[in-house]
């Protein structure tokens, strides 16, 4: 299948879905990191919720854990656009 097919394809795809459906993202991130993510006293992490529109859950990990589960929701017509 040539890409263009597959373009096209994926474009007939997206026309069948309800666009304010979300599209969900679990990711496991490392503690020392998610410092970083969130930003003296949360500024990045909204900032980051201002421009994508998206949900972003950072859960609390257990101590023996060394990572933490990251949740980020989006509208499908949002995701599409940020493509």
């Amino acid at each position: 299948m040539a890409s263009q097919d597959i373009v096209e394809n994926d474009a007939n795809m997206m026309d069948d879905i309800d666009q304010n459906q979300t599209i969900e993202f679990r990711i496991m991130m490392g503690n020392s990191y998610v410092g970083s993510v969130i930003g003296k006293g949360g500024e990045v992490i909204k900032n980051i919720r201002s421009e994508s529109d998206a949900r972003i859950n950072i859960f609390d990990s257990s101590p023996s854990m060394e990572e933490r589960v990251v949740l980020i929701k989006v509208r499908i017509d949002i995701w599409n656009f940020a493509k």
